[in-house]
C-alpha cells in the first residue's frame, strides 16, 4: 500500500487502484469536526487511513476516560510513578521519579503526537478525574504497527482498569489510526500485565531472553502481539 498526500478538498486518487475518490462536503465537514486532515484516503477496497490530527483525541470507556496530559497532572503523575513497584514492573519509567522528569515527559507528547509517533493517554476515572495511570501507542508509520505501552498505579490495582483501557487504546489504534498490528512486551516475571494482554485478544508470540537491563538485571521479555485481520 502506497501513501498518497491529498489536498484538503475535492478529488485524489488511491495510488493502489487508481480509483479516484470523491471528498464529499459531508466528509469535509467530518474531518474539520475532528480537527484532523487528510494525509492519505482509501477507497471502497480494502486501503490504510491515516490522519494528521492537530488536537490529540480522548476515549470515553464504561469507567474511565482517557485523555491528553496536561501540565495540571504532573503532580498525581509524580505521585504515582515515584512508586518503586511502577518503575519495577516497566522497562523506561526510572526510580526515583521526581516533579521535573514529569513535566518533561508531558511536554514531549504533543510534537511527537504532530510527528505521527505517539498518542499518550493519561487514564482517569471519568467520574472523578482521578488519574489512575497512563496508556499509549508508541506508532511505527512505516510498518504500520505501533507498541502498546500502559501503567497502572498501585492504588488502583486489582479493578481491571488495564484491561479496560488497552481494549480501548488497541479498538481506537486498529479502527481509526488504521494499524495493522499492535504489540506489547512485559517482563516474565509480571503474570498480572500478560493477563491483561491476552484478556484484549494479544497472541503470546514468544520470549526474548535477558532481553532488557533493569536494575543490573537482565530480564526476559514476552512478545505479545495482534493484527487487524484477528478481529475479522
Amino acid at each position: 500500500m502506497k501513501i498518497v498526500r491529498v489536498p484538503e478538498y475535492h478529488e485524489s486518487k488511491c495510488s493502489a487502484c487508481d480509483y479516484w475518490i470523491l471528498l464529499s462536503h459531508v466528509w469535509q465537514t467530518k474531518l474539520r469536526e475532528r480537527a484532523a486532515y487528510p494525509l492519505a484516503l482509501r477507497c471502497t477496497t480494502p486501503r490504510i487511513l491515516f490522519y494528521r490530527m492537530k488536537k490529540r483525541p480522548s476515549i470515553q470507556t464504561q469507567r474511565l476516560l482517557l485523555r491528553p496530559f496536561g501540565a495540571e497532572d504532573a503532580s498525581s503523575l509524580e505521585q504515582l510513578a515515584s512508586d518503586r513497584a511502577i518503575a519495577d514492573t516497566t522497562v523506561n519509567i526510572p526510580h526515583p521519579y521526581n516533579s521535573e522528569m514529569a513535566h518533561e515527559w508531558i511536554s514531549s507528547h504533543q510534537p511527537r503526537f504532530e510527528a505521527g509517533e505517539l498518542i499518550s493517554f493519561a487514564v482517569t476515572e471519568a467520574v472523578s478525574d482521578t488519574l489512575v495511570g497512563s496508556i499509549g501507542l508508541n506508532i511505527e508509520k512505516a510498518s504500520e504497527r505501533a507498541e502498546l505501552g500502559y501503567w497502572i498505579g498501585r492504588p488502583f490495582w486489582g479493578k481491571g482498569y488495564a484491561t479496560e483501557a488497552a481494549t480501548a487504546v488497541t479498538e481506537y489504534g486498529f479502527s481509526e489510526l488504521s494499524l495493522h498490528r499492535i504489540y506489547a512486551g512485559c517482563f516474565a516475571r509480571n503474570p498480572a500485565s500478560a493477563k491483561v494482554l491476552q484478556k484484549i485478544g494479544m497472541t503470546l508470540e514468544g520470549r526474548s531472553r535477558e532481553h532488557v537491563k533493569k536494575w543490573d538485571t537482565f530480564e526476559d521479555i514476552d512478545q505479545y502481539a495482534m493484527l487487524f485481520s484477528d478481529l475479522l
